[in-house]
């Protein structure tokens, strides 16, 4: 039965068979191909980081800005689209290939590979319609097979992208992730040149926001099958995005140039120069000494940044997808009382909770999702005196204090130390006695994972996609309860399912107020929201990241002058 799309777009599906491997014959003409292409690009790799060659002048079709903007990164492990886990690797990746959408806060998306798309009534099929105009670095037409192919391979279980379960709310890819079911039975199919058509196992609005992440990017079927793990090497990778990989020095730098075969928004640099660091500390120094516009900061660097007069006024912290907090147990009096939960929330110094105890990057929250999320203009700064008057409201005053409250934790250094400073900042405000329970880390998951009776326990989260879901459908939503409070709350889950069943401003406006009650009921303590850090220049007038890969957004860094 064909789908009835809120467009009016019909049309039938069809698969295509994923091969895994191409026939021997079809596999050396292919590699040979691609080794006379090589040899041609390799003649134009030869070059010091940062300088454009005369086979960039001679292909270069339209103007782009005359400057270069100069990076102090980790070197890569891959940039492999389907294995990068780190900030350093995501920059590179999301700079030489481009997903089918673009997600920021909120929610929303707007265009990538993709022109439009368009979603059945149900919810179950979608269908992006690609740009007829997008190539490759090497000139050849990006097509919809680009697409399934690439998804297919990261879902594969011979593969095992790193990100793999953003696959699963495709129908048949929780089983082919596990066993190689037979692919025809996936709901991927390039049913035109420029058509992807995807279909669901059931609703989910978060789906769009799930081919904004790399495991979703396009890829060369015929580097990769006819070069193996060598198809990221400069010269051999072929890429969509609005840069392209013109020299990788082991140990030193890669530089990378503009795709002149991109037709999206141009590129803002003639080169994007990013240099290896030796150490932390070779990092603060070659930043102090070199030419880099901005440096991406590891924890200890970040530390050592900070006690340095010079280089202190230069960091800037950028919020992450992710967040610490304290799970309380609702169905256990007395942390089952909302206003003794606010009031444990009201009465902590995040600031001084983060400087104290921290050892990873943090910004301090009051709210237990990021804004990088959902923006909420509310916010509830700490206020001692309104958390003692909530517990006076409930019957704690004078000799009545709260029974001692027993908090688990994972014990590391850093989680000896957030458990010490909690404890003495809700002792100090509150009379409350914290009681540590420190597990080592098979201990702690056994815990989590049966959770028995407890009253706190510090935990995480770290969403790896952009959308509101993953954090109140997937953590708070009563039928689920991930990290297992217990609390539950009809209009909260109401507003969830206004949130599944409309778009736009209604879907927005839904989630602000389930976001609302989330918070003022506090099932859990926001304590911080993870963060990345980076040395930059005042030269440097704009800057950006992809708060879910932590990547450097190369389209929105804008340097004062051309240099």
């Amino acid at each position: 039965m064909t789908p009835s799309f809120s467009h009016g777009l019909g049309g039938t599906t069809e698969n295509l068979v994923f091969v895994n491997g191409l026939q021997r014959s079809r596999l050396l003409s292919r590699a040979r191909l691609l080794t006379r292409r090589s040899v041609i690009r390799g003649l134009c790799t030869s070059l010091t980081i940062g300088h454009l060659t005369a086979c960039d002048a001679i292909r270069s079709t339209h103007h782009t800005p005359q400057g270069r903007l100069e990076l102090l990164l980790q070197e890569p492990t891959t940039i492999d689209p389907g294995l990068v886990t780190h900030p350093h690797e995501a920059t590179v990746t999301e700079a030489l290939f481009e997903p089918l959408i673009h997600s920021t806060s909120n929610g929303s998306i707007r265009p990538g590979a993709a022109k439009s798309w368009e979603v059945s009534t149900d919810g179950q099929v979608y269908r992006f319609s690609l740009y007829k105009d997008r190539r490759w670095t090497t000139g050849e037409v990006v097509t919809a097979e680009d697409f399934t192919w690439a998804w297919k391979r990261n879902l594969s279980p011979e593969f095992g992208a790193t990100l793999r379960d953003l696959f699963f709310p495709i129908a048949g890819a929780q089983d082919f992730a596990k066993i190689g079911k037979d692919p025809k039975q996936l709901g991927i199919s390039a049913t035109e040149k420029h058509l992807i058509t995807a279909q669901l196992t059931h609703k989910d609005p978060s789906f769009l926001s799930r081919t904004g992440t790399s495991p979703y990017m396009p890829l060369p079927r015929g580097e990769i099958e006819g070069m193996g793990a060598y198809w990221t090497k400069p010269g051999n990778i072929r890429g969509n995005g609005a840069y392209k990989l013109v020299q990788w020095d082991k140990g030193r730098g890669i530089s990378l140039h503009p795709n002149t075969h991109y037709t999206g928004p141009p590129a803002l640099f003639r080169d994007v120069v990013i240099r290896f660091p030796d150490s932390n500390t070779d990092l603060t120094t070659a930043f102090r000494t070199g030419r880099a516009h901005v440096a991406e900061m590891s924890p200890a660097a970040y530390v050592a940044a900070k006690a340095t007069r010079d280089l202190a006024p230069l960091l800037h912290l950028y919020e992450r997808t992710g967040s610490w907090f304290i799970v309380l147990n609702t169905r256990k009096p007395p942390w089952h009382l909302p206003r003794i939960r606010l009031a444990l929330s009201l009465a902590l110094d995040r600031k001084q909770l983060i400087a104290t105890a921290f050892d990873q990057i943090a910004l301090p929250s009051t709210r237990l999702v990021p804004s990088t999320v959902l923006s909420n203009p509310n916010t509830d700064p700490p206020n001692i005196d309104a958390a003692r008057r909530l517990l006076a409201n409930a019957g704690f005053t004078g000799r009545n204090r709260l029974p001692t409250l027993q908090l688990t934790y994972h014990q590391t250094d850093q989680g000896d130390r957030i458990t010490e400073e909690l404890a003495r900042q809700w002792q100090t405000s509150l009379g409350l006695h914290v009681e540590p329970d420190a597990r080592d880390w098979a201990a702690f998951r056994s815990f989590t994972s049966n959770k028995p009776e407890f009253d706190g326990y510090q935990a995480t989260w770290n969403s790896t996609y952009r959308h509101p879901k993953a954090w109140y459908d997937e953590i708070w939503n009563s039928d689920v309860d991930r990290f297992g409070s217990g609390w539950a709350n009809a209009e909260f889950d109401n507003q969830l399912n206004i949130a599944s069943t409309t778009t736009g401003t209604n879907r927005h406006n839904a989630y602000l107020a389930a976001d609302t009650i989330l918070n003022m009921e506090s099932p859990a303590i926001p304590i911080a929201n993870f963060a990345s850090a980076f040395l930059i220049r005042p030269i440097v007038t704009s800057f950006d990241i992809n708060p879910v890969s932590g990547a450097i957004d190369l389209r929105k860094v804008k340097i004062a002058a051309s240099n």
